[in-house]
């Protein structure tokens, strides 16, 4: 940004809007999400308050009347075995607490309910052992929690007792060992050993009776006979009246498939061993008396296979069934639980099963369960800024998502959006416009004031978007490619098709459309995709998949190129500049200079994984990750290079009088300028300016580009390749473009089809469907509901 002055109403919905690179990011997170986590730190004490020095702040000179900040970044999360859309929105926090608070245990050897155990069954059970049985009983105080727990100590020392079991070993109380306060600990307190004989009842239970009393309920008896010791483990409440086995009380974390307390121990709550259900929980990732807890009829793992649409079914039956005194405690949970289904419901994805795995999510179905999470908190007075919340959704999905901003406004909160949307840009109370371009060309304000009144600026890309002027400005389709052959799929089945069947010309530009959930990504990613592999990898012009139908090809595919929104290379220092290959050949130049070779650096010097060149502090990242409590992870510029990535040694080499930072720090449009008469490096950056990404740096690290950047910078480097007899599969590309980007997009990728390519893009983008030569669209819901072929055919 340029020195701008900025005003962002109170209570109101606010677009902040512009082509890719124009500063909207800047002002919306660099500036107003960082000082709103300064702000927050300020109020804490401790060691979060120590690292506000280390935390980036916007480059402002003041900003006065700011709200609690909550930020909805356009991020996708790192993948997870055990991420799900429960754990995902805090739907299975609420799970969690009414199912230990009102969960029925059912034994899992017998299936039947857990029955209370009086004191005087217990004392008969450990009385019923031969004579001479040594018995220990023991009060179960600490299970696996951390912390050096001297409170107890000195309490158990003063109530006058002498022995604990500590981490499965007796020792004296007044002798133990300090405790490691960052490890678990499990504390079991000796309060009587006795030997069974005839005189010994009245003893026996006058020490369960305490043990009892201690511990809540629970005994634990240290059985020797014969010098074998076993545990036998009591419980008031909790024992099967078929085999008497007892159960520890149920807690919140007993239903979590992150903590060993509640997780399958076969495949540790991930659900899958090597890619195949758990043979021990079925996929339910609990263990075998969790998932045996029952709430109103049903265990977690079944509720979590329903939809969200339906769990809240569960809820309100739940809410509306007595639960002995409990009721203020249960509607404490359903009523905040309803809220947030509902709030995924109205956001259109209803249709998801509570235990579906994160890493199957479209991108558009993440961004709304990210959504959800802070939308579901029912606050009042904040200020929410939210990244392109409407990225990969159909425009039915999208009105609904708008409809739920607006209310917010209406609930005194203040919501500022990155967005493109044109719908939301009309219907917001006050618009901001970044441009005119990116990068450089950017960071200016063309707009700031109601959309109305955006009629009346004729230059700005916003204003041309309103008017309708770009698609005019779209090449026309093309028919050169009409006899390529075809693509013909059958009898489709996987997830909720409809059992399918379809044929797709080749040569073309084809976009596939349809609202959320309605089976694109099965049809086009999961099945034709994995078909289109298996044919060219076997040269077969015909292949059959059980669960995915027939696929038969007419004509010739050379290659498949699935273009995703994963961010490019697998590195964590990849960046454009790795990406493209071009950093390779600008080593090769940096060790020929006159420095290089008198200090003996080769090429390997500059790249960022060499311990020898690279910054020691953050080799060669450039920045630090600091995780603190209640806030995300952050990334800060590393103290010691200052985010320059080289040691002092290496940054000495300059080219041309610049060094390799110097050459990461520039626009990729700087530096196609510069680097112009090496042809080797031009070529592998010109794609990128083409495409509308001159304005990313060099060295940006491919973690922060958007979803539409990073399938944009994959694009750039297949049309270096310049191949033909092609396919090209793109998930949802414009995602967080700006009309005008999209415009200039389209343009790339009628170049590719020209070379004799075909292309199939998974879109809703209006400006990307008007310029399809085919247009396929699936629905008319999501899941369930959807799965048919509505159109298929010229668009």
């Amino acid at each position: 940004m340029r020195g701008v002055d900025v005003t962002i109403p109170h209570g109101k919905f606010t677009v902040i809007t512009g082509v890719s690179g124009s500063g909207k990011s800047s002002l919306a997170f660099e500036t107003l999400f960082a000082e709103g986590q300064h702000r927050f730190l300020s109020t804490l004490s401790g060691r979060s308050r120590h690292m506000l020095d280390a935390l980036p702040r916007g480059n402002v000179d003041e900003i006065v009347g700011m709200s609690p900040v909550i930020s909805v970044p356009q991020k996708r999360p790192a993948p997870s075995a055990r991420s799900t859309v429960a754990t995902m929105t805090e739907v299975l926090d609420y799970l969690r607490l009414i199912y230990s608070r009102f969960g029925i245990v059912h034994c899992p050897d017998c299936h039947v309910p857990v029955q209370a155990q009086s004191p005087e069954q217990i004392v008969e059970q450990i009385s019923s052992y031969p004579e001479r049985t040594k018995v220990q009983l023991l009060a179960p105080l600490v299970r696996d929690r951390k912390g050096e727990h001297r409170d107890l100590f000195e309490r158990m020392n003063r109530e006058g007792f002498v022995r604990a079991r500590i981490d499965e070993e007796i020792l004296e109380i007044s002798e133990s060992p300090p405790l490691d306060k960052k490890k678990k600990h499990s504390i079991d307190v000796v309060v009587d050993r006795l030997i069974i004989k005839p005189d010994i009842h009245q003893r026996l239970a006058d020490s369960i009776e305490q043990v009892l009393r201690l511990s809540e309920g629970a005994c634990l008896a240290l059985i020797d006979q014969k010098g074998e010791v076993s545990e036998q483990l009591f419980h008031r409440d909790l024992n099967c009246p078929s085999c008497n086995r007892s159960f520890l009380p149920l807690e919140s974390r007993s239903f979590s498939w992150h903590s060993p307390h509640g997780a399958c121990p076969t495949c540790e709550g991930t659900g899958q061993i090597k890619d195949k259900t758990c043979h021990d929980c079925q996929g339910g990732r609990l263990n075998s008396v969790s998932r045996h807890v029952q709430v109103q009829g049903t265990t977690l793992p079944n509720l979590l296979k329903n939809s969200i649409t339906r769990s809240i079914d569960w809820v309100e039956e739940f809410a509306s069934s007595q639960q002995n005194g409990k009721q203020s405690v249960q509607m404490s949970l359903c009523d905040p639980l309803k809220h947030r289904l509902q709030t995924l419901v109205d956001l259109g994805i209803g249709y998801l099963s509570l235990d579906r795995t994160t890493d199957t999510l479209a991108g558009g179905e993440i961004q709304r369960l990210r959504l959800a999470r802070c939308l579901g908190t029912q606050l009042q007075g904040s200020c929410f800024i939210l990244d392109e919340p409407t990225a990969g959704l159909h425009p039915r999905d999208a009105a609904q998502l708008i409809s739920i901003l607006v209310d917010l406004t209406k609930a005194g909160n203040t919501v500022v959006c990155v967005e493109h949307h044109l719908d939301a840009i009309r219907i917001a109370d006050h618009l901001i416009e970044f441009g005119p371009g990116g990068g450089i060309h950017g960071g200016e304000i063309l707009f700031s004031g109601s959309p109305a009144d955006l009629s009346k600026h004729h230059s700005t890309s916003t204003a041309r978007a309103l008017k309708g002027e770009f698609e005019k400005t779209l090449l026309k389709k093309t028919d050169s490619a009409s006899n390529s052959g075809t693509i013909r799929l059958e009898e489709v089945g996987l997830h909720n098709l409809k059992n399918v069947s379809l044929e797709l010309p080749l040569g073309k530009l084809i976009a596939v459309s349809g609202v959320s959930g309605s089976g694109k990504s099965s049809l086009i990613l999961d099945t034709l995709a994995s078909l289109l592999k298996e044919a060219i990898l076997k040269e077969k012009s015909s292949v059959h998949h059980r669960g995915l139908g027939k696929l038969q090809i007419e004509g010739t595919i050379q290659k498949l190129q699935v273009v995703d929104q994963s961010p490019p290379g697998t590195s964590a220092r990849s960046c454009p500049a790795t990406y493209s290959g071009v950093w390779e050949e600008i080593r090769r130049l940096l060790a020929k200079t006159r420095l290089a070779k008198i200090r003996g650096f080769s090429e390997k010097r500059f790249t960022f994984n060499s311990a020898a060149g690279t910054c020691e502090r953050c080799q060669g990242l450039g920045e630090i990750r600091l995780k603190m409590p209640l806030l995300p992870q952050t990334e800060v510029v590393c103290p010691e290079c200052r985010g320059k990535r080289f040691n002092a040694q290496t940054l000495a080499v300059k080219y041309r009088g610049h060094s390799p930072f110097d050459l990461l720090e520039m626009t990729i449009e700087e530096a196609l300028e510069f680097w112009s008469e090496v042809t080797s490096i031009s070529t592998g950056l010109k794609p990128l300016v083409e495409i509308g990404l001159g304005y990313l740096k060099m060295g940006q690290p491919a973690s922060t580009l958007s979803g539409g950047e990073a399938q944009r910078v994959k694009l750039a480097k297949a049309m270096c390749e310049e191949s033909s007899e092609g396919l090209f599969i793109l998930d949802e590309p414009t995602s967080g473009l700006h009309w005008a980007d999209v415009s200039l997009f389209i343009q790339a990728l009628r170049k590719i089809q020209a070379a004799g390519n075909s292309i199939i893009v998974v879109e809703h983008h209006p400006l990307m469907l008007h310029a399809a030569d085919w247009h396929l669209e699936l629905g008319p819901g999501a899941g369930e509901l959807g799965g048919q072929i509505l159109k298929n055919g010229p668009a």
